[in-house]
């Protein structure tokens, strides 16, 4: 299902949502259908600028968020909070991105498309 503007910039009470907010629902549907990530053992960096960091580390089965960089990532991303939320709304897409320079990715870029085709199976 995918998610409309609406629905992942603002929260029930109609109040908007951050960033985080929206990874950490991310989060939460790929943890409700397991068996797309059993073999996912990976640590996803996103560098959002600002200093922002988010991490998302898959393993035995699940996905959890941390914020800051606790973890040794094996894939960075690195975006602007403006890019990767156009991303989340389906408003651009991943390769599009890359190709123009709005999106880098360091590290194991083969983790970068797995990741990709984890979240086209959760939406």
């Amino acid at each position: 299902m995918k998610r409309s503007k609406v629905e992942s910039d603002f929260d029930k009470r109609g109040e908007h949502m951050g960033i985080r907010d929206e990874v950490e629902q991310i989060v939460q549907k790929i943890n409700g259908k397991p068996e797309r990530i059993r073999s996912l053992q990976a640590v996803y960096q996103f560098n959002l600028g600002n200093g922002e960091f988010l991490q998302v580390k898959f393993h035995g089965g699940q996905a959890e968020l941390f914020d800051g960089t606790p973890h040794k990532a094996d894939c960075r991303i690195i975006l602007s909070e403006e890019t990767f939320r156009k991303l989340l709304n389906n408003q651009l897409n991943a390769i599009a991105a890359y190709m123009s320079g709005a999106l880098k990715v360091e590290g194991k870029l083969s983790l970068a498309f797995k990741l990709a085709d984890v979240l086209k199976a959760c939406f």
